[in-house]
């Protein structure tokens, strides 16, 4: 009994021997150098919306054992920042100011540059809004083709942003469709808006999509169908013609 119990505690100290041991070997292992890129996020009240173009995103330069650094930090993670700790004597203004103790890290992981790291929030009164989409379009149908109909849905988008950026907005436009690509009868697809002030955000998760439909000028297709019967006789008597001046 003594003795499985003297082995046991062996194994356990040859085991927390062997992970120091691994330990300091990592920690000790040559350091490399990366740099992520992380998402913004601030803790606003419901009420309110950024109003400047403050930064949505901060390069973070680490440099550390190349065993744990790839694990630390990903490009996309968020970084919160609690505004409750920039406050100043205007309400709606913060001076922001990242430091490195701010980032949760490793033991051995250093922190060599935060870019940027000191910047101006301001803040304003949020609004929210149901804007009309309007869809632009360029170029001209095919030849030979008549439009019929062109929908977009949804026809209009929710958005919020401060009150100064909203009240400028009055609808949301699309980059231009090209009426030249329609070659059949129905034709969907999803379309993409023109940029927007960065301030306004879309509640919408639904990707806009338009539906044309088009048809076949019956009236073109005659005249296109007679003018191709007239071309062609018109080429057979020039040919009989020249074949029987050849003959003579």
């Amino acid at each position: 009994m003594k003795k499985e119990v003297r082995e046991r505690h062996s194994l356990k100290i040859i085991a927390l021997i062997f992970s120091i041991f691994l330990w300091f070997f990592v920690i000790s292992s040559e350091p490399v150098e990366l740099e992520r890129t992380l998402n913004l996020t601030y803790s606003l009240p419901d009420e309110m919306a950024i109003s400047n173009m403050a930064p949505r995103e901060v390069k973070v330069k680490l440099k550390g054992s190349k065993a744990f650094i790839k694990t630390v930090l990903r490009d996309g993670d968020d970084f919160k920042i609690d505004l409750e700790k920039y406050k100043t004597n205007n309400p709606k203004r913060y001076f922001i100011n990242i430091h490195p103790a701010d980032l949760s890290l490793p033991f051995g992981i250093e922190v060599l540059s935060i870019t940027p790291h000191e910047f101006k929030l301001e803040v304003d009164r949020k609004v929210e809004m149901d804007v009309p989409v309007l869809l632009q379009v360029k170029n001209k149908l095919p030849p030979g083709r008549l439009l019929d109909s062109i929908d977009i849905d949804p026809k209009s988008l929710v958005v919020e942003g401060p009150v100064d950026a909203m009240g400028r907005l009055s609808r949301l436009k699309t980059l231009p469709f090209d009426l030249s690509q329609l070659e059949r009868d129905e034709f969907e697809t999803v379309i993409s808006l023109e940029e927007v002030d960065r301030r306004i955000i879309f509640k919408n998760g639904k990707p806009l999509r338009i539906k044309v439909r088009t048809r076949l000028d019956a009236q073109a297709t005659r005249a296109s169908g007679l003018f191709g019967r007239l071309k062609k006789r018109t080429k057979e008597q020039m040919n009989a013609t020249e074949e029987k001046v050849n003959q003579e």
